[in-house]
């Protein structure tokens, strides 16, 4: 294999890798993912389409097969997405969003311009197609006996071919879901301002089970005694702070939830729920000074982005708007 052929494999492969890894996002954190969309005109209903197409398309820039095509797809994918998503300029993020779709544009076009040099299913097919017209069945015997090559053995080929395949998917969901877990690495909290995404943990205390069901079911004011009764089980509970924090929050009173926010940051530190929660309790209190510098707190602690960092941004930036959160 010479350096052309592995640079360009090494290529594809990290390409495959950003959309794999964010189709798996998209399933993993599918609430925030539709909240974010929906804030751009976008229907929440095209989260499962586009995670489908990202799979499809990492796995077959992966494999090396109609490379070309799908190169012009992702490039017209790339600056699509860069329009909707990335237009907002003042915001750096957003502009160096911008860019860096735009250069993967390009290097999509260059890719779709030169084709696949080799270690691809496009290589081995061009094999067949050289001065002899080869039948369909003998380039897939000869992709087969390359492959038996490659894997250093003749037979069980298929199960050679099979098992990456299988492999390749299952590794980058556990990528998925492990890049989802590191960035909530506070603890609870986030997502779609739900009560769902009050927390992340997941105590055992069983008035905490029945706190969350009361919650989820938006009896708020129900739900605090059976909160009461897990800090006083266990005061260093931040989850149950958070979750205190959100039910008093939901049930009209921002300035009254502060207290149990405060105190969740004051055991938990890095908590980025009680982050986001109280960051959105200022906007409704009309303090966005103090909701900027949870925003830059979260920025901090989501080192590789995270929910509840989009969320309190998008309702950072509608307040400005004039769209003030409610509850």
């Amino acid at each position: 294999m010479t350096r052309a052929v592995a640079g360009e494999a090494l290529g594809r492969l990290l390409m495959a890798l950003l959309f794999l890894v964010s189709a798996s996002t998209k399933l993993t954190e599918t609430a925030a993912i539709q909240a974010y969309m929906q804030t751009y005109g976008v229907p929440a209903i095209l989260v499962w389409p586009a995670a489908a197409w990202e799979y499809v398309a990492g796995v077959l820039l992966l494999a090396g097969w109609l490379v070309r095509p799908v190169s012009v797809l992702l490039a017209g994918w790339c600056v699509l997405t860069a329009v909707i998503f990335h237009t907002r300029f003042s915001d750096l993020d957003q502009h160096m969003n911008f860019f860096k779709n735009m250069t993967m544009a390009g290097a999509f076009l260059v890719l779709a311009l030169h084709g696949s040099a080799g270690a691809s299913i496009d290589a081995v097919l061009a094999s067949c197609r050289g001065t002899t017209r080869w039948t369909s069945r003998q380039c897939h015997q000869s992709f087969v006996g390359e492959v038996a090559v490659l894997a250093g053995k003749s037979t069980n080929v298929r199960r050679w071919i099979m098992r990456p395949t299988l492999l390749v998917p299952v590794v980058v969901l556990c990528v998925g879901f492990a890049s989802a877990s590191f960035a909530a690495g506070g603890g609870g909290g986030g997502g779609a301002d739900t009560a769902a995404s009050a927390f992340q943990s997941k105590p055992l205390d069983p008035n905490f089970v029945r706190a969350k069901q009361m919650i989820e079911a938006r009896d708020y004011k129900g739900a605090l005694p059976f909160l009461q009764q897990v800090v006083a089980k266990d005061p260093r509970n931040a989850d149950a702070y958070n979750l205190m924090g959100y039910a008093v929050r939901s049930s009209g009173d921002p300035n009254g939830s502060l207290q149990y926010y405060q105190q969740a940051l004051a055991i938990d530190p890095r908590h980025i729920g009680a982050h986001e929660y109280i960051g959105e309790a200022y906007l409704m209190l009309n303090r966005p000074a103090e909701a900027e510098q949870h925003l830059s707190r979260l920025d901090s602690l989501c080192i590789f982005g995270c929910t509840e960092y989009r969320m309190l941004k998008t309702a950072i930036a509608n307040y400005k708007a004039g769209r003030r959160p409610t509850n």
